[in-house]
């Protein structure tokens, strides 16, 4: 496939001379999700609640988040508009983030054979990956830290099983004509691959995909896109800010015990290699654990931890059991998995049932 491949090849031919600052003060975040299309495309029915989620999590973490969200019929224009706004509003170092969850489709790229991912507005306007970078790191004196998280597809496919279980595909099969050089975002300042190119070298950005755009599409169910779900989940219960390959790791293991759904993780620019700094360049401690809650379960009487087999545990891994304040030296195995919790086995000494962990 040259679909995705060929895409991902053009940004590795390119390095870049610019390092991402480590620790930006305010972050700034676009969140478009897009329920309901024109009636020739399919619908959707998480898109929407996807970005209310995402903005709840932002919410919670301690650096300061300006979030706008637009939904329902998002024009290609609005996005635009809305993105560049934000983007001269950022000061020096500052976070962006543009987040989309809906349809996606493939786009003939300016160069033969190769096809570009992009977003589908309400408008049925096509907004390639490519410009969505430019929007963001055309203002290289900034040295912004821009963050693209992608939650769709660009095709239709899906097992007979995952339709029977009532999942969507998030994007469509039809791929997008090509375009002239001049009608890119881009066009009038950038006019050939050559001068792209020249633009990449400078270019630092975050890319988060929710699938293998070649053989695989984004998916949701009626409770919400599995890639936004999980990622906020993953992001929330290691309590500290990733690193991008370990964020990669853990979400590819959720994913795996749920749909066949592959996120990438990439940090284009200072590294090929995704070591880069931690999700919003926050310092974070080196060990990196998993958090669960472990709670007395009265039902079942045992001892359970809010985690299970779609998470990767298994029977006879260990778990160390501390106090909301990270003090305590407890430990246990794991006993029965099930998909969303298990039940832990104690030796002699029993935690106190009254208390959480």
């Amino acid at each position: 496939g040259q679909i995705w491949e060929s895409y991902q090849e053009l940004f590795q031919l390119f390095g870049t001379k610019q390092a991402i600052p480590a620790h930006p003060e305010q972050v700034y975040a676009l969140l478009v999700g897009i329920n309901d299309y024109p009636m020739s495309l399919p619908s959707l029915r998480a898109p929407e609640n996807d970005t209310l989620q995402f903005k709840a999590y932002l919410d919670r973490q301690p650096l300061p988040a300006e979030t706008e969200i637009l939904s329902g019929a998002v024009t290609k224009e609005n996005v635009i508009e809305t993105l560049t706004k934000i983007v001269e509003k950022a000061a020096a170092g500052d976070a962006v983030i543009f987040y989309f969850a809906g349809l996606g489709q493939k786009e003939q790229g300016p160069r033969l054979n190769d096809t570009i991912p992009a977003i589908l507005t309400f408008d049925q306007q096509r907004i390639p990956i490519d410009e969505i970078v430019y929007l963001l790191c055309q203002d290289k004196d900034k040295a912004l830290q821009p963050i693209i998280i992608l939650d769709m597809g660009v095709n239709a496919g899906i097992s007979e099983e995952n339709r029977a279980a009532r999942l969507i595909p998030k994007g469509i099969d039809a791929v997008g004509a090509a375009r002239d050089w001049s009608n890119y975002q881009f066009g009038d300042q950038i006019q050939s691959m050559e001068a792209w190119g020249a633009f990449m070298q400078e270019a630092s950005f975050v890319l988060m995909v929710g699938c293998d755009y070649d053989h695989e599409s984004g998916l949701e169910d009626e409770q919400g896109s599995f890639f936004t779900r999980n990622l906020i989940e993953v992001l929330s219960r290691s309590r500290h800010f990733l690193p991008y390959p370990v964020l990669q790791e853990r979400l590819t293991e959720v994913l795996s015990h749920q749909v066949p759904q592959t996120p990438d993780i990439r940090v284009e620019g200072p590294s090929h290699s995704m070591s880069s700094p931690n999700f919003l360049g926050q310092p974070s401690i080196d060990f990196q654990p998993m958090y669960g809650r472990v709670e007395w379960n009265r039902r079942l009487q045992r001892w359970t931890i809010d985690m299970g087999s779609r998470f990767g545990l298994h029977k006879q891994q260990v778990v160390h059991l501390c106090s909301a304040d990270y003090k305590g030296n407890a430990l246990a195995r794991i006993g029965f998995v099930y998909d969303d919790y298990s039940t832990l086995a104690f030796g002699d000494q029993l935690p106190n049932r009254s208390e959480s962990y």
